[in-house]
């Protein structure tokens, strides 16, 4: 019994240890609505079997501390939806794969949530995990001033 218990607690272990990280942008990055965004998601070589299905990247307007704001709720705007294949290309890198959104005009708060909600089958077994991971943008407080004014004399 002891041995499986320990068995199990490695394995879940080793899955919590390997997740998609956001690389870019940071934490803080300024944005415009309206601009191009590179966002840079890693996964770490991982010796479980994992197959990624999706990621899902958007936007959400932080009404209140962006920290306590929970992606499992919303994931607000969606800006890209679809497959997620990392590749290696640079020897000291993880696998990664690049994805350009757009920022979405319209936001009214000086910081937004960027979250990235990512499925994956994890093991033998093909047990299925979602994760979320989000880094909080800078919005151009002049953008957010012109939104906020549109919406009063609309």
């Amino acid at each position: 019994m002891k041995t499986f218990i320990l068995f199990t607690l490695s394995l879940v272990l080793s899955v919590l240890s390997q997740s998609i990280q956001i690389t870019e942008p940071t934490d803080g990055t300024p944005i415009t609505p309206g601009q191009s965004l590179n966002v840079m998601l890693e996964f770490p070589n991982s010796l479980t079997g994992m197959t990624h299905v999706s990621v899902v990247v958007s936007t959400r307007d932080c009404t209140q501390e962006c920290s306590q704001q929970d992606a499992s709720d919303s994931l607000g705007k969606p800006l890209y939806v679809g497959d997620y294949a990392p590749q290696f290309h640079e020897n000291n890198k993880p696998p990664y794969q690049n994805f350009t959104v757009k920022i979405p005009q319209g936001i009214t708060t000086a910081k937004t949530q960027l979250t990235v909600a990512h499925f994956m089958l994890v093991g033998a077994s093909a047990s299925p995990l979602l994760e979320y991971k989000n880094v909080t943008l800078a919005v151009n407080s002049a953008q957010v001033r012109r939104s906020l004014l549109g919406r009063i004399l609309v």
